[in-house]
């Protein structure tokens, strides 16, 4: 196999670009690019994600079912059985409290409490499952009955080892039997549920009883909220990614090119944007600025001028993704590759590249800006 070359390099970009641009041209033409939730900048923002199934759920919704769409979403996603009475009598509850937290969406019939969590790109906090699952079970509603937590991630992922533990670290969630091929769920008491999958499907079974003459709007609401999680989820970009990899395994130099700019040259991408970021930020505020190098990424921290125990930190989420992550450190805090106190993902992971574009980088930067003014009067 010859080694990488810039031809090599050239080559592949030209193949797989011009499949991106078949596909994104079709997108055009159809009409399907727009998507108000897109537009709005709101398809990955979890608080506006919650408030709008918690309506589709609920019998009193604006969408006018009834307990329709709550009846298709305990058979396809929470695999239990409701009563009629229970689906017509069920209330829904954005930010229900539970003992000084608050779980993103509670189902609350005459019978039961059914907690749900979201996770899109925000992370978990400490003992946060542990705490939302034993709320349930010692809910009045659900004595003697074998209750879940229902989390909901992108891909159906378990939550961390830090959210299934009790806060003095003495007890912790059960794990289910790990040779139980059967077993999808990791913990006891904790239900995995993704969007590519379970939403998705529930979604589009919505959409077959809102029928596209009978109730238009709504019709196109669901397909555009379907097409938001696929955009999130990378479900729209399975069958281009399919094509993309059938050109690449055909040829052994595409196969190492391919693996070399992945280890290579996007790690060397995401150092170019927090410098810039780092940059953009330096200049236009009066903020001290220093930076750390780990693996393949960069950290960069900014204090306040008159303060140094304020820590603003920007740096992206993990080394395998590509959310840039800004977030403030508590002073205790004093490792610098801890995670942070609080913050905000900035970009969606499938737009990294986006990034290198004018409009959608000052996007970025005033999302910083406002995070960081909105929580700085906090601290």
């Amino acid at each position: 196999m010859s080694e990488i070359t810039i031809e090599n390099v050239q080559e592949l970009l030209n193949a797989t670009s011009n499949i991106l641009f078949k596909y994104e041209s079709d997108i055009y033409e159809t009409g399907d690019n727009f998507n108000i939730f897109k537009v709005a900048n709101i398809e990955s923002d979890e608080r506006i994600i919650c408030r709008i199934l918690s309506d589709f759920l609920s019998p009193k919704g604006y969408h006018g079912q009834k307990s329709e769409y709550l009846k298709l979403f305990c058979r396809d996603c929470l695999s239990i059985n409701l009563t009629d009475d229970e689906l017509d009598k069920a209330a829904v509850y954005l930010e229900y409290p539970a003992k000084g937290r608050y779980i993103d969406i509670v189902i609350e019939t005459p019978n039961r409490l059914i907690p749900i969590e979201v996770k899109i790109y925000a992370g978990d906090q400490l003992a946060q499952c542990y705490d939302y699952y034993n709320f349930a079970k010692k809910h009045k509603k659900n004595c003697n009955k074998n209750i879940s937590l229902y989390y909901i991630t992108r891909m159906g992922d378990p939550p961390s080892e830090a959210s299934v533990t009790s806060y003095d670290k003495k007890d912790r969630l059960g794990k289910n039997a790990e040779n139980d091929e059967e077993c999808w769920d990791i913990y006891k008491g904790i239900i995995q549920l993704s969007f590519s999958s379970h939403i998705k499907n529930w979604l589009v079974n919505c959409m077959e009883i809102a029928d596209d003459k009978l109730k238009p709007s709504l019709h196109e609401i669901i397909k555009q909220l379907i097409n938001s999680t696929d955009n999130f989820t990378n479900n729209e970009r399975k069958e281009m990614m399919n094509e993309i990899v059938e050109i690449i395994k055909a040829n052994p130099d595409y196969v190492k090119t391919a693996a070399y700019m992945k280890d290579e040259v996007i790690p060397e991408l995401r150092k170019v944007i927090l410098r810039k970021i780092a940059e953009e930020l330096k200049n236009k505020h009066d903020m001290k600025i220093f930076e750390e190098e780990k693996e393949d990424t960069i950290y960069y921290f900014f204090t306040n001028t008159n303060d140094s125990t304020i820590l603003f930190q920007i740096n992206f989420s993990t080394n395998t993704t590509n959310a840039i992550y800004a977030g403030f450190k508590s002073p205790k805090n004093t490792s610098p590759f801890y995670k942070m106190s609080y913050g905000t993902t900035i970009n969606n992971n499938d737009d990294f590249f986006k990034l290198f574009e004018d409009e959608y980088f000052d996007k970025c930067i005033e999302k910083i800006r406002n995070y960081f003014y909105d929580k700085i009067n906090e601290l």
